[in-house]
Formats: structure tokens, C-alpha cells, sequence
């Protein structure tokens, strides 16, 4: 729980700073009173020019690119950090503690985050965004598209993760069957060897008791590593149809041992 509350937090306090609301004091440009009035990189590059603009928007990329990078070296092994932390700094932007919760629309810092965490994402985002916002006139629809898609990205690349992994699982478990079935038939084997040994040593006791040279001990011995043997062999055998019905599972065979 201290790492995802460490992150929000620090994620938080690194978004809320403003290059929008730091360049527009030195200038003496009021952005709240002009064009989108929000604290952000295209309000800068509007009122004013494209330098601040610039400056303004590889800020914003880069404090969430910061933020996402820092949670992933502080804590690599926590899971889904990245993404939080993200969304942390996007929030930060929008929303900073000193401004009365009032910021810039996040789409810079957005964008950082994407590509952070995937930058040939981010790249074909940032291609969309500028295609969509050419051909209708508003920057709003290609940042409205961006927003949407990459959720969704997200979550489709997510489920093709999780389908990799889960062919891959299957894989191994059937790699695992098959050692497990080869190892099962060698056992099989060598307890069929064994109790052909065992009987064989169990004959010579009976005509060495029928001829009066063999001891009772001797006898109940032989008789006894005999019939360990049989129970050797028929617990070998139930392993490697166990073994075998697997991976008949496996290849698309019910699991029966009738004909067993």
C-alpha cells in the first residue's frame, strides 16, 4: 500500500507544476482571461506564441514521462505503478492544490504518460490528434479520440497479454505431461522388470523348499519381495495411465479408463 500512496502523492505534486502559469507572470499575460482561459500548452502557444507554447508542452510531456519513469525505478516491482502514477500527474496538471483546483486541460501531461509507458502509442496518437484536428478544425476531437482510444488500446493489448501468457502456461503443463508420462512408462517398466526378477527368485525358493534346502525365512522372503513387486507394479502402471489419459485430455479425448 506505501508504494501506490507514495507515488499518487509525489506523481500529484509533480504534475501540479505549471510552466503555462510560470511563463505567462514573466510575460505579464493573463491566461485566464483569453482564449481557452486554461493553464495549458495550446492556450500558451495562442496568446503567447509558439515558442512558450513549445516550451509549455514539452514541459507537460515531460514532468508525466518523469513521474512514470521515477514510480518504475523507485518501485519496479509493483504492479500497474506506471500507470498510476500517470494518471496521478495528469490529474496534478488539472487540477493543482495552489490554483484552486484549476489547471490546464491535461492533454500535454496525457500524451507524456502514453508515452512513457508506450511511445509507439503515443506517436500514433500524436499522428491522429494533428490529422483529426486538421481536417475538422478543432483540436478538441482529435484530443477527445486520444483520450478514448487508448484505454481501449489498453485493454485489448491486455487481453492479448493475458491470452499469451495462458497459451504459454498451457504449453509448459503440456511439455510437463509429456516428461511426465515418458518417466511414468520407464517406471513402468523397470517395476515390470523387477517383479520378473522377484518371481524368478520366488521359483528357485519353492524348488529349493521342495528339495529341502531352503529355510522358511528364505522362502517368506522371496514370497514377500514377490508380491511387493506385483504392488509395485500395478501402483507403476495406474501412474502411467494416469499419465497417458493427460495427454489424451490434452489432445481432445475424454478422461475415461474403462477399457483399462
Amino acid at each position: 500500500m506505501l508504494p501506490y500512496i507514495v507515488t499518487i502523492l509525489g506523481a500529484y505534486l509533480i504534475g501540479c507544476s505549471n510552466m503555462a502559469l510560470y511563463l505567462s507572470r514573466w510575460k505579464g499575460v493573463n491566461l485566464r482571461a483569453g482564449g481557452s482561459k486554461n493553464l495549458g500548452a495550446s492556450n500558451a502557444f495562442a496568446l503567447m506564441g509558439w515558442k512558450a507554447g513549445l516550451l509549455v508542452a514539452v514541459h507537460d510531456i515531460g514532468k508525466a514521462v518523469l513521474a512514470v519513469e521515477l514510480s518504475k525505478w523507485i518501485f519496479p516491482a509493483v504492479p500497474l505503478l506506471g500507470f498510476i502514477a500517470g494518471v496521478a500527474c495528469v490529474l496534478g496538471h488539472m487540477f493543482p492544490f495552489y490554483l484552486k483546483f484549476k489547471g490546464g486541460k491535461g492533454f500535454a501531461s496525457y500524451l507524456g504518460m502514453i508515452l512513457a509507458i508506450n511511445w509507439k502509442v503515443a506517436l500514433c496518437i500524436l499522428a491522429a490528434v494533428v490529422i483529426l484536428t486538421v481536417l475538422t478544425d478543432y483540436i478538441v476531437v482529435g484530443t477527445v479520440t486520444s483520450v478514448v482510444s487508448f484505454p481501449i488500446y489498453t485493454a485489448i493489448r491486455n487481453q492479448e497479454l493475458a491470452l499469451t501468457e495462458a497459451r504459454q502456461a498451457l504449453r509448459k503443463e503440456i511439455e510437463q505431461s509429456y516428461y511426465n508420462a515418458g518417466a511414468a512408462y520407464q517406471k513402468y517398466l523397470s517395476a515390470s522388470r523387477s517383479l520378473e526378477a522377484a518371481r524368478e527368485a520366488f521359483r528357485y525358493e519353492e524348488e529349493k523348499s521342495a528339495a529341502g534346502r531352503s529355510t522358511i525365512f528364505d522362502y517368506n522372503d522371496a514370497k514377500t519381495r514377490m508380491e511387493q513387486s506385483e504392488s509395485e507394479l500395478v501402483q507403476a502402471k495406474f501412474e502411467f495411465i494416469f499419465r497417458r489419459k493427460i495427454l489424451d485430455f490434452y489432445a481432445g479425448e475424454p478422461l475415461g479408463f474403462e477399457k483399462y
